[in-house]
């Protein structure tokens, strides 16, 4: 697997450089100083995982990840840093896992192996059982054909399945769906959306950041941030 180490502090990727030279399967492909020698980096390299760490001048983290956001193969994000407290923000830009510095050979290699079973989960998703999507009801699981889903969404610690004017729960979080549903018309509009582009109907621009967009299957509103406008019209061939 691919990793790119990016830190403002050259001893803080020497280290972490080390522990992952000493792992089996890891390749690192490149290190960075800066957010912006991250992105010319991920964009040569296109690597399976970021080790990220927060605190850096300009750009940080967080804001590099959000970046990472309208990537068509946006890569797992592993946030390293000495800020414990960062967490929650870190986890609700879906990061693969968060690791507080000073950090442990042990730490790192718990990481190493979440990302390898995350990766596996990604490639076995590009084959769906029988191409059903599997969420959770009130009180029973449904097997959905992911044609039938209006759009998907994140909200708090949930994930949502919207079909035909019902709403369902899913496990998995929206990357993975995104990743699960690779061979249906769905694209990432926004951090927290993913639409199928088949209904969609209008796109509104509201305001210098943010589009709005509705389906004809829906009445409900969809918000597109303007990173991602380009690949939705490129999708939906305006």
């Amino acid at each position: 697997m691919k990793v790119v180490v990016v830190d403002d502090e050259k001893w803080s990727r020497d280290e972490m450089c080390f522990v992952l030279s000493n792992l089996e399967g890891v390749e690192i492909v490149g290190e960075a100083s800066s957010a912006h020698e991250a992105a010319i980096l991920v964009l040569k390299t296109n690597p399976d995982a970021i080790f990220l760490d927060i605190d850096m001048p300009g750009i940080s983290g967080l804001e590099f990840a959000e970046q990472l956001k309208g990537m068509p193969k946006e890569p797992f994000i592993i946030f390293v840093t000495a800020h414990a407290d960062l967490a929650p923000k870190a986890f609700r830009l879906e990061a693969l896992d968060y690791i507080v510095k000073p950090f442990s050979e042990e730490t790192v290699e718990e990481s190493i192996f979440r990302l390898q079973k995350r990766l596996k989960g990604s490639s076995d998703f590009s084959k769906p059982v029988q191409g059903k999507l599997a969420v959770q009801g009130e009180d029973k699981t449904y097997f959905l054909d992911p044609n039938t889903v209006d759009y998907i969404k994140r909200e708090d610690r949930y994930t949502l399945v919207i079909s035909k004017g019902e709403t369902y729960t899913s496990t998995l979080t929206l990357k993975e769906l995104e990743d699960k549903l690779c061979q249906y018309p769905f694209l990432r509009v926004h951090k927290s959306f993913l639409v199928n582009t088949t209904f969609v109907r209008s796109l509104t621009a509201w305001g210098n950041s943010v589009y709005e967009l509705t389906l004809s299957t829906s009445e409900d509103v969809i918000p597109v941030s303007r990173t991602y406008v380009k690949n939705l019209k490129n999708a939906i061939e305006l």
